[in-house]
């Protein structure tokens, strides 16, 4: 008898979503919380989730900052009704893709041209 096992990444979105003015890019944007954690899983299965961390991030330019964990925990539960993103320390975060406009494929930040169609992006 052999068992599959392992210990992969994982990511979910919570349901949060708020708007506000980014503190890093100074636009306004949507406000999203995500779980970042390792899962144990069994037989391609997660079973058990660990080292979880929360993070608020912008839309706008993907900025994002960790949130303590007890506030993170009640955004998973859904009790968490809204954060003071003036209040937290974002760093700058990675560049959004760019959509092209001919054929909506969403390309790599640093591309000049769509990869799939060819058109400007």
């Amino acid at each position: 008898m052999f068992f599959i096992m392992g210990v992969t990444p994982g990511r979910k979105q919570l349901p949060f979503s708020q708007q506000g003015i980014c503190p890093v890019c100074g636009r306004m944007a949507r406000f999203e919380i995500r779980m970042d954690c390792y899962c144990l899983t069994l037989f391609f299965l997660p079973v058990f989730r660990f080292r979880k961390r929360y993070f608020l991030t912008s839309t706008c330019c993907g900025a994002a900052c960790e949130l303590p964990a007890g506030l993170g925990k009640a955004a998973e539960r859904g009790e968490a009704d809204s954060i003071d993103p003036l209040a937290m320390h974002f760093t700058a975060g990675t560049p959004q893709p760019k959509r092209c406009p001919a054929c909506g494929f969403e390309a790599d930040p640093s591309f000049q041209f769509c990869p799939k169609c060819g058109a400007r992006l």
